[in-house]
């Protein structure tokens, strides 16, 4: 379980769900980190 996210991550590689669209993505082997547990986060999972 990832608790924060560090000071130095990357900001281009975060992006509010509203940013993104998954079904355009090839995410073979590549980690996706989804933070919060809501509505959005759940259809994101």
């Amino acid at each position: 379980m990832i608790s924060e996210i560090p000071p130095n991550y990357p900001k281009e590689k975060l992006c509010h769900s509203s940013q993104i669209n998954l079904r355009n993505l090839s995410l073979a082997s590549q980690r996706i980190l989804i933070i919060g547990g809501g509505l959005t986060s759940g259809h994101l999972a």
